[in-house]
This record gives C-alpha cells, structure tokens and sequence, in this order.
C-alpha cells in the first residue's frame, strides 16, 4: 500500500486500514455505510482514505457515545 496515495485501491489496502477482513468489506458497506465503491459486481473495491477516517470516527462515537476518545 502506498503510503502517499489518498485512495485505498482494494479490498485488502480497505479492510488493512479500518481493521477488518478484507472478505467482509461488502457486508460493512451494506450494514454500515462503509465508504467505499465498485466501478462494477466484480472490480475492486475504492475508498478514499479521509472518508474511511471519518467513517472510523463516526462509528467510535455511534458504539462508545461519552466513551469516545477521538483523536484531534
């Protein structure tokens, strides 16, 4: 993964980044809002880095409430 690029390119670079497995990256876009994207059923998935950023911290603050230490 390029550490420089703003975009993940695939499921693996996606699911390294929020810490998931990469097999499960379509039920956390359909379940949860993951944001990412297909270009068609069978390309690889694409996620902007800031997005997932946001999405990890608006999923913290959905699970944890007060609990929530966020970075700033």
């Amino acid at each position: 993964m390029d550490g420089d690029s703003p975009i993940c390119r695939n499921a693996g670079e996606i699911a390294a980044y929020v810490g998931i497995n990469k097999s499960s990256i379509k039920h956390f876009h359909d379940e949860y809002g993951l944001p990412a994207w297909r270009f068609d059923e069978k390309g690889n998935w694409k996620a902007l880095k800031c997005s997932l950023e946001s999405w990890l911290v608006t999923m913290e603050r959905k699970h944890l409430g007060d609990k929530a230490k966020t970075c700033q």
